[in-house]
């Protein structure tokens, strides 16, 4: 049956006249009739028009092969599973058409898809374990157990549910129906005379693209698709934020890398990886907004660019583990920096203590009785020391100099560089505090220092670390308790299975009775 005779028998079946249908396509009665009479085909446009009011498929319409087109809607489980093997055939049917390159296309943008709708469930996740808490504060801990699984279930249900249809919806509406459209577009060039084939209708084969459903079947993953891809899309702004503020870094590395070259610095590994890595982030960010503002996507051009960021990338690693084995490291300080022994003298005090960030290392000598020797080191054109008393205490600063010897520091690292060299040395095992002074004295030094510790912002500080602490402990053991009653449950499963073989024991026993007897 062709469109001519499908388009007769809904009309009919409608009870529509040649006159109302054509008011309702905005044509003339003329051209319904000679839509009927075959003598022309209608317009994409009206095509999709006349499945809205009919209330059937494109494909239903229009394909020779379909017998039957009724308007009347299906309903049931007849209607998924009809609707399940509709979206088979016509996904077999444009694979075996496709291109080697369509399909790679088509494969590629689908799994990036995939990883979106994956990423969806990392808030989704985070709120569940969330849930646990929120119901354990309004009631006991079984409670919160019994309804956080349910809850978690069903929002485990409810997640693979929507991905699975919103996947199938970006499908359908990326490919199948471009493909179905292009299909009818073929069917009506072939159909039509050729002196009626105009330059605007073929732009329309090539370039437009059904974006609504004119399946009933498919009305809920319209309006899911909808909402689920502004959603996306919202995501998709947050999640591509950090690649804008990564790429803003990487030209500011690029430019400190050409900065390096022109200085001597021959590390090209550095600004290969560099390059390639703008590249990349400039793909995610140019995808990301031609996604969020319906953009048309290049995907051979992206599909490109993303072999050879990825080929760059490995190319400049290649260099980098080259330039690294080239390069040698020295333990120790370069002959460059002169280190600094600072050294102080003091008379014990009552209360005295001495305070110092990284660490303070106590030497005995007796023969000082209550005289203190303070040793630290120090770097030239690095840091300096400075002790400040406050009341009984004595704090030792260790603070660095100002940005004209720093830049001479700079310009030091930049020389050895040259030289292919790298000096490893611990600053903060250098820079330790030495005091040597009597026993009695360093008993005393070390007790005042911790009655230091022991004011009131010391104290809430420990109180804040230790309530912190133990809400990390009832965490542990709410999550113990919970694997308690899996184990109880499993141990009741194990027992009834038991009891179940002991009464089958106890059964074929009787039965050897029986036989006996």
């Amino acid at each position: 049956m062709n469109f001519s005779e499908k388009l007769q028998i809904l009309r009919k079946e409608k009870k529509y006249s040649q006159e109302e249908l054509a008011e309702m396509l905005d044509v003339t009665r003329q051209s319904v009739s000679k839509w009927e009479s075959g003598q022309t085909y209608p317009e994409m446009d009206k095509l999709l028009a006349i499945c809205k009011i009919f209330n059937c498929t494109l494909e239903e319409l229009t394909n020779d092969e379909i017998k039957e087109v009724s308007s009347e809607k299906k309903n049931g489980f007849k209607s998924i599973i009809d609707s399940i093997l509709d979206l088979v055939s016509k996904s077999y049917n444009m694979f075996t058409h496709m291109s080697f390159g369509e399909l790679v296309r088509c494969i590629f943008l689908m799994v990036i898809v995939g990883i979106i709708l994956g990423l969806l469930y990392i808030p989704l996740n985070a709120f569940q374990y969330s849930i646990y808490d929120i119901i354990y504060s309004f009631g006991s801990v079984k409670v919160a157990e019994v309804l956080s699984k349910i809850i978690n279930f069903l929002l485990d249900a409810a997640y693979f549910v929507g991905y699975v249809l919103l996947f199938i919806y970006i499908f359908k509406i990326g490919f199948l129906d471009k493909y179905e459209l292009v299909m009818v577009e073929s069917k009506k060039d072939k159909e039509e005379p050729k002196e009626e084939i105009s330059y605007e209708k073929k732009q329309i084969k090539e370039e437009k693209i059904i974006r609504e459903y004119n399946t009933p079947n498919f009305a809920f993953f319209d309006t899911l698709g909808k909402i689920s891809i502004f959603f996306i899309k919202i995501f998709l702004i947050f999640f591509a934020m950090p690649f804008v503020f990564t790429l803003f870094g990487l030209f500011g590395g690029l430019v400190l890398d050409i900065y390096l070259i022109l200085s001597g610095v021959k590390y090209f590994s550095f600004l290969i990886i560099i390059i390639f890595s703008i590249i990349l982030n400039i793909l995610f960010i140019v995808f990301v907004f031609n996604f969020i503002f319906n953009r048309k996507q290049n995907f051979r051009l992206l599909l490109t660019m993303l072999i050879v960021s990825i080929a760059g990338l490995g190319i400049g690693s290649g260099f980098l583990l080259l330039d690294l084995h080239n390069t040698k490291v020295i333990n120790g300080i370069p002959s460059e920096i002169k280190q600094i022994n600072n050294t102080y003298e003091y008379t014990y005090e009552e209360d005295m203590f001495f305070d110092y960030w990284n660490g303070i290392e106590y030497v005995v000598d007796n023969s000082l009785k209550n005289r203190i020797h303070i040793s630290i080191n120090s770097y030239e054109n690095i840091n300096k020391i400075r002790i400040e008393q406050q009341a009984s205490g004595y704090h030792i600063y260790d603070y660095h100099i100002d940005i004209d010897n720093f830049m001479n520091f700079i310009d030091l690292i930049i020389n050895n560089l040259k030289e292919r060299k790298i000096y490893d040395f611990n600053y903060n095992d250098n820079t330790k505090l030495i005091i040597t002074t009597s026993e009695k004295v360093i008993d005393n030094l070390r007790k005042n220092l911790n009655d230091y510790y022991k004011d009131q912002h010391y104290v809430q500080e420990r109180y804040n670390y230790y309530e912190n602490e133990i809400d990390s402990l009832y965490n542990q053991i709410n999550d113990l308790e919970y694997q308690i009653d899996e184990l109880e449950e499993k141990n009741n499963q194990l027992t009834n299975e038991k009891e179940e073989l002991q009464r089958q024991i106890e059964e074929y026993k009787d039965k050897i009775k029986s036989l006996i007897e």
